[in-house]
């Protein structure tokens, strides 16, 4: 017995914790990965090995592994199904849906055997193959001929652990295939992997990100932690607000920009922020307005635009909708819409488009064509210089649309003005 072996069988045989977890990190890697494939470990040992490990075993073992005979000396055959058999060998479970271990319902066709209850095998799992004649119907006739009928049985990797007959022989097979299966795994696998790694990685960075926004935010308090977000801001008007923000003070002009980034800011907890400093703020008039007129929903139009016309004409209309009504109240949201339709690249900013308006895809115009038609069907005279520029650098503007054209041309005329 090799010393690995040793170290493994003192692994196999320890009930200490401490002393195992020694042993474990003592082991080589092929060892390792044995211990994993036949579920040798509990759930913290093998985060332990797959940490260490450059790979995943089990995902090495669903990809790499190529259907293994054993010879029948290596197998208990005292059990009726193992007496005349053929075809044994060591396979990886490829089925998405679990599937159940043969001895599970064995005893259907072999009385004596005890039913054991075994769990259910996964995709990647290890398990043995037999062949054998059926039990049940031995024989079947195929065009007056008869013929042997054979079955093929499935066994967990527990019951593979139990059928055979060494131990030895069981990671010897692990031994020889891991160290070919890791040879064998291409450079752009490798790559992918290292890939995949670095988004996971991105991902737990935003958590992380997000969570420290939060905190930030509870601490500072809604109104101090949105004037931190519009210091940030690249508009001279916004960093202005910014400053009163800090003093204790909002004027309407400020609600009317918290409430645009409660509606559309791409950063969920700056949404959050904006709508309790919004609801703890405004006028009632307009807090009763936001509540019945505005869900969180129509927001997804917002997502849905760029590269999707259709979504143009319900988001126009229910920015229309509460724009009409927030025109009763002292808050206004004509000014954020009139920048959105002049190409404001803080605006832009906030919907998540960071590239360069003047330079970026013609879906980012989309969102110039739904401010355009928005605020036609709101009807406010003061919008009328920003739609007569709009139209008349129509050409500039592919996303203005013909819908959105024609909806400004008749809003011109309702003011009386002549459009060429």
């Amino acid at each position: 017995m090799t010393n690995d072996e040793e170290k493994l069988q003192k692994f196999l045989h320890c009930t200490d914790s401490k002393k195992s977890r020694i042993i474990l990190e003592s082991l080589d890697d092929w060892a390792l990965a044995g211990l994993v494939i036949w579920k040798e470990v509990n759930k913290t040992q093998e985060n332990l090995i797959c940490k260490k490990l450059p790979l995943n075993p089990e995902e090495v073992f669903l990809k790499q592994w190529k259907n293994k005979k054993i010879p029948l000396s290596q197998l208990h055959r005292n059990s009726p199904p193992f007496k005349n058999l053929y075809g044994q060998e060591i396979q990886v479970v490829k089925h998405h849906q679990n599937v159940s271990c043969r001895s599970s319902y064995i005893n259907n066709s072999f009385p004596e055997i005890k039913n054991t209850n075994c769990k259910d095998m996964k995709r990647g799992d290890l398990r043995l193959s037999i062949k054998l004649q059926c039990p049940n119907n031995p024989w079947y006739l195929s065009r007056g001929e008869e013929h042997t009928n054979i079955v093929t049985y499935h066994y967990c990797v527990y019951c593979t652990q139990k059928q055979i007959k060494t131990q030895k022989y069981r990671y010897n097979l692990i031994k020889t295939w891991w160290s070919e299966a890791l040879a064998s795994i291409s450079l752009s696998e490798l790559t992918q992997t290292k890939t995949q790694t670095k988004a996971q990685l991105e991902i737990e960075n935003r958590k992380d990100a997000k969570k420290s926004e939060e905190k930030k935010a509870k601490t500072a308090g809604s109104l101090n932690y949105l004037a931190e977000v519009f210091t940030n801001i690249s508009n001279t008007k916004i960093q202005k607000m910014s400053s009163i923000m800090k003093k204790g003070e909002v004027s309407n002009d400020i609600l009317a920009e918290i409430l645009w980034m409660y509606l559309f800011h791409e950063d969920s907890t700056v949404r959050k922020e904006s709508k309790k400093a919004f609801l703890k703020l405004a006028p009632q008039s307009a807090n009763k307005v936001v509540k019945k007129n505005w869900k969180a929903a129509f927001r997804n139009d917002f997502t849905r635009l760029q590269g999707n016309r259709m979504a143009m004409e319900p988001l126009s209309k229910n920015l229309s909708v509460l724009g009409k009504k927030l025109e009763k109240t002292p808050i206004s949201i004509i000014a954020p819409l009139t920048r959105m339709l002049e190409g404001d690249d803080y605006l832009l900013d906030q919907l998540g488009l960071t590239c360069e308006f003047s330079k970026c895809c013609l879906s980012c115009y989309d969102y110039i064509g739904v401010a355009a038609m928005s605020l036609c069907k709101i009807g406010d005279k003061r919008t009328i210089k920003s739609l007569i520029k709009a139209l008349e650098e129509g050409s500039d503007y592919p996303g203005l649309g013909r819908d959105a054209k024609s909806a400004i041309v008749n809003l011109l005329s309702k003011f009386g003005h002549k459009v060429k």
